[in-house]
C-alpha cells in the first residue's frame, strides 16, 4: 500500500472486476504497471473510479490503458469512524482513485483459459446483470440484480432512499433468507419431482438426493453474489445442516454455529471485529439457542428425566 499521491499519470493493467453505477463504473485492476513507479513498489490491485459513460464496456480479463490520480485509501475521519484504508489492506487494494476520461482497451480477454476463476465468475455476474438491465426497467432491474447478484450500483437514490425510509434496507444483504429460499425451494422441488417416481422414491434414499443438489445450488447462488460475510456464513450453516440430512445427524444445534464461525474466522479472520460478523452471528446464536431449550423442554415433557 503506497503512501502518497501519483498522478496525473498513466497505467495499465488487467480488470478484474467491474462495477456498474448509473453513471460511470468503479474498475478493480490487477497486474498492473504504473508509468514513474518501480515494479517493487506498485500494488497489486488498485480501484479506479470511471465518471465516464461513453467509454468501452469493460468485462473481466480485459486489457486496459488510462490516465488516472491514484492516492492511499482515506483514513478514518475520526478515531472509531469507518476505516476504509483497513478494509481496503485485507481486499488487498494499494490505491484507490479516479480516471481522466474513459479507457483504453489494449486487449479482449475473451478467451476463457486466459481467465482466472474469479475473473470467470465476476464475467458471468456482469453478463447476467446486463441481461437483468436489458429485460426490465431501469428501477426494478436495479432491485432485481441486488436480489440475484448481490450488486446494489444499479439502485437509484430514489428507490433506495424508500427503502430506508421503510426500514426494508437489510432485505438487500444476501444473507440467510435467500440462502435458505434456494436452497430449501432446491430440496423440496427435487424430492417432491423423484418422489413421484415409486421405483426410485421407495428404493433410493431420495431425501439426500435432494440434499446433495440443494448444497450445490446454495454454492452457485452465493459464487454468484459476491460471497459477503452474511453470505457466507449462512452458506456455511446450511451446508451444515444439508451435509447433516446426508449422514443422518441432526443438524440445527449451537455445535453448528461455532463450527461455522471458526470457518468464517480461518480464512477472513479480520471481519471478527465488524458489525456484520458480530451481528448476524449473534442473532442466529440467540435462535438456535432459544430453539435448543425449546426442544429439551418438549423432552422433558414426554418423560424424558433430567440428569439430575
Amino acid at each position: 500500500m503506497l503512501e502518497r499521491v501519483i498522478g496525473p499519470t498513466t497505467l495499465t493493467g488487467q480488470v478484474a472486476s467491474v462495477e456498474l453505477f448509473l453513471v460511470g463504473s468503479s474498475l478493480t485492476l490487477e497486474r498492473l504497471r504504473i508509468a514513474k513507479l518501480d515494479p517493487s513498489e506498485t500494488p497489486n490491485r488498485i480501484r479506479i473510479r470511471v465518471r465516464s459513460s461513453k467509454g468501452p464496456i469493460l468485462a473481466p480479463g480485459d486489457w486496459i490503458r488510462l490516465r488516472a490520480r491514484i492516492e492511499p485509501p482515506s483514513q478514518p475521519a475520526m478515531p472509531g469512524a469507518f476505516d476504509f484504508q483497513r478494509k481496503a489492506f485485507f481486499k488487498g487494494l494499494g490505491e484507490v482513485g479516479f480516471s481522466y476520461g474513459a479507457p483504453e482497451v489494449l486487449a479482449r480477454g475473451n478467451e476463457a483459459a486466459t481467465l482466472s476463476r474469479s475473473q470467470k465468475i465476476m464475467a458471468l455476474r456482469q453478463f447476467l446483470g446486463e441481461r437483468i438491465s436489458m429485460a426490465l426497467p431501469d428501477d426494478t432491474a436495479g432491485v432485481a440484480r441486488v436480489l440475484m447478484l448481490g450488486d446494489r450500483k444499479g439502485i437509484s437514490e430514489t428507490i433506495m432512499e424508500a427503502i430506508r425510509a421503510s426500514g426494508l434496507a437489510h432485505l438487500l444483504a444476501i444473507s440467510g433468507l435467500y440462502i435458505g429460499l434456494v436452497a430449501g425451494v432446491l430440496f423440496l422441488e427435487i424430492r417432491a419431482t423423484i418422489s413421484l417416481i415409486p421405483r426410485i422414491s421407495l428404493y433410493h434414499p431420495v431425501k439426500k438426493w435432494a440434499a446433495a443438489f440443494a448444497l450445490l445450488g446454495a454454492l452457485g447462488y452465493a459464487a454468484m453474489t459476491g460471497g459477503s460475510v452474511p453470505t457466507v456464513r449462512a452458506l456455511l450453516m446450511f451446508s451444515l445442516v444439508l451435509l447433516a440430512v446426508m449422514v443422518d445427524r441432526r443438524g440445527l444445534s449451537i455445535r453448528l454455529v461455532a463450527w461455522a464461525a471458526l470457518i468464517v474466522l480461518i480464512f477472513r479472520s479480520e471481519i471478527l471485529l465488524g458489525a456484520s460478523f458480530q451481528l448476524s452471528f449473534a442473532a442466529v446464536t440467540a435462535l438456535i439457542a432459544r430453539h435448543e431449550k425449546i426442544t429439551r423442554r418438549k423432552r422433558l415433557s414426554e418423560g424424558e428425566r433430567p440428569w439430575w
